[in-house]
């Protein structure tokens, strides 16, 4: 009988890597074992597990240590010859090889913003890195996402040793805009043929030395300046960014920012493949018409295949995208349509955007934010087969849109067959229906759903507390709750209801999970997560004794199944946010006010002496074939 590790040996070489990277990114572990197996599965594993490497840097000074001791640990199992995708970053910001992928920018730090020469005054201190560099046989990628400018040495050694090499600035800034010419180390960046990635910052009122993070540099750059520039990541800032550079800065004031290469002309560029676009902060205001005409004279968007505006779009922008934006390539798409003084859609608005989200057909990822229906967005289940991902990320709280939402999700599991990633709006149950368990079944027939994320809507909606539920309350339920009455009277059967919809214990997660698993293929899910609201009453005044108990008994869950082949239908279940839950515990007594209403939802000991802390559990309503949490 062969030993495992001759059948190892036995298997393709491609699919022996992939088996590897999945085991890297899940069970890393395993990896180590399977080395151990013999000589040519070591030299296979190796392969896969220092593909991506990340080296944090803490200072200048620190280079030369951090860098010797990675070659060090790498000349052990030959691993520099492994190395495809190497990231600098500050020690501070290394995060981890499972969050290395993480394409989020507000984590990036601000950059230094020094004077332009200051680059040479640690170029010397950076070379070990230069030689590192060239010393990586495989390199595909250099994620750069440090606050500094990248040295002149490591910009040399790309150009001379791994023209392949695709240069990622997570920390883009020009320096020397202000002086009389550009600084020469910094036109040879900005037209580098290594650069494929911006990632930069600019603040929305412009003064000062923040003017060299416009995004009229960014655009320049972008119109052909950078030849094989292919994604450019924009956040809009609210504040400055950090200046070391203490000499008097002209104004720019409103004019525009003077060309980087005087006398080049610049055309759209045909090679952008990406662009995203970020706010901050809330107040970072819209995404107007008149920004996506000004980036459409930089960029064609007609090669565009991804397309991020994660701020609200106004109307018109929408408008000019649909009728002129001539995204024909996009295959991934984040939008936020905004509705004027978030009111309620007319129907212009409604058509506008259902006909602008079928336009771009076919999609492989769509991601919708904003203030809206999902009813309103029912051409969506028309990307058919080639939808993979898609994510709702509503800002609204309004309840009322997301009930009775079964029918709406199952056409998703009817029309779009191939959705692996899901996230989506479930409403909490108010009154003990099952439209909250059906919701859930329904997603377990998207036959190849495997990751999927539940905003867990949890707030009883204004319209709904007091007058309209007063026929299915008690003389108990029906006193008012002293001191909520800013808005309107808060009885005490909406606080009791308000109880029931935010305790979101373990059981309800394994019950969730049994639900939401795909049917057809009798398997479990790979990940959910349930993440409830935990805000209060829409629009009525806070109190801090009922925010305490919320605190306790609103609880985000993360379900994940085993990968081994001898851990099938094994799953372990987390809380998220368990160690900030614990650093504010919850009060041992609660107010008589809240207790009285708690005891009507959780009963306790006969003796009257339990903790209520331990007595609380979830309450779900589902169908009897399906058993009860």
């Amino acid at each position: 009988m062969e030993n495992s590790s001759s059948i190892l040996e036995k298997l393709p070489t491609e699919i022996f890597l992939q088996i590897c990277e999945l085991l890297v990114d899940t069970h890393p572990a395993s990896v180590h074992y399977l080395a151990s197996a013999s000589k040519k599965i070591r030299n296979l594993t190796t392969t896969v597990s220092f593909r991506n490497v990340t080296l944090p840097i803490a200072n200048h000074v620190s280079v030369d240590e951090t860098v010797h001791r990675l070659v060090d640990d790498m000349a052990r199992v030959d691993g520099l010859v492994c190395i495809r995708t190497l990231r600098l970053c500050q020690a501070s910001h290394d995060i981890g090889i499972a969050e290395q992928a993480s394409r989020e920018i507000r984590s990036m730090p601000d950059c230094i913003m020094q004077p332009a020469e200051a680059v040479w005054s640690y170029n010397e201190a950076w070379k070990p890195v230069a030689d590192l560099l060239r010393q990586l046989s495989a390199l595909t990628d250099l994620l750069y996402e440090l606050p500094h400018q990248v040295p002149p040495c490591i910009l040399d050694i790309l150009h001379q040793y791994q023209p392949q090499c695709r240069l990622h600035l997570r920390t883009f800034a020009l320096r020397s805009l202000d002086q009389p010419e550009l600084d020469k180390h910094e036109l040879a960046i900005i037209t580098s043929p290594n650069l494929h990635a911006i990632w930069s910052a600019y603040v929305q009122q412009d003064n000062g030395r923040a003017a060299n993070n416009s995004q009229q540099v960014v655009q320049q750059i972008a119109g052909g300046l950078a030849p094989n520039l292919q994604e450019v990541c924009f956040i809009r800032k609210r504040h400055p960014l950090r200046s070391n550079d203490r000499r008097p800065i002209k104004s720019p004031e409103s004019q525009e920012v003077r060309s980087l290469v005087e006398g080049c002309h610049l055309s759209p560029s045909t090679r952008l493949e990406r662009l995203e676009i970020y706010p901050d902060a809330e107040e970072c205001g819209v995404l107007t018409k008149e920004e996506l005409v000004n980036w459409s004279r930089h960029v064609d968007f007609t090669h565009l295949q991804t397309l991020v505006m994660d701020l609200p779009a106004e109307m018109h922008a929408v408008q000019w995208l649909k009728d002129e934006g001539n995204t024909t390539s996009l295959k991934v798409l984040n939008f936020q349509p905004r509705i004027i003084d978030g009111g309620p859609w007319s129907v212009k608005e409604k058509a506008l955007c259902r006909t602008f989200v079928h336009a771009r057909h076919p999609l492989s990822e769509l991601t919708i934010g904003g203030t809206y229906s999902l009813r309103d967005f029912g051409s969506i289940t028309s990307h058919g087969v080639s939808l993979r991902k898609l994510i709702f990320k509503p800002t609204t709280e309004f309840g009322y849109m997301y009930r009775n939402m079964a029918s709406t999700y199952k056409n998703l599991g009817r029309n779009c067959p191939n959705l692996t990633h899901l996230e989506a709006v479930v409403q909490r149950d108010f009154k003990g229906e099952t439209t909250e368990s059906d919701t859930y079944k329904v997603f377990g027939r998207c036959p190849n759903l495997r990751r999927l994320k539940i905003n867990l809507i949890t707030t009883i909606p204004y319209y709904m507390v007091s007058q309209e539920r007063l026929e299915d309350f008690d003389d108990f339920d029906s006193e008012v709750f002293p001191g909520l009455d800013r808005y309107g009277q808060v009885r005490h059967g909406d606080v009791k209801q308000w109880f029931i919809n935010k305790a979101i214990d373990e059981d309800f997660a394994k019950t969730v999970l049994r639900l939401t698993s795909p049917v057809q293929s009798n398997q479990i899910l790979e990940r959910l997560e349930i993440a409830p609201d935990t805000s209060t009453f829409e629009h009525v005044l806070d109190d801090t004794l009922i925010r305490g108990v919320v605190n306790h008994i609103c609880r985000s869950w993360v379900a994940e199944s085993a990968v081994g082949d001898d851990q099938t239908g094994q799953v372990t279940i987390q809380e998220l946010g368990k160690e900030i839950r614990k650093s504010q515990p919850a009060p041992k007594e609660l107010d008589p006010r809240v207790k009285q209403i708690f005891r009507r939802v959780w009963p306790g000991s006969n003796d009257g002496k339990s903790d209520w802390r331990t007595d609380w559990h979830s309450q779900l309503a589902i169908g009897e074939d399906d058993g009860q949490t």
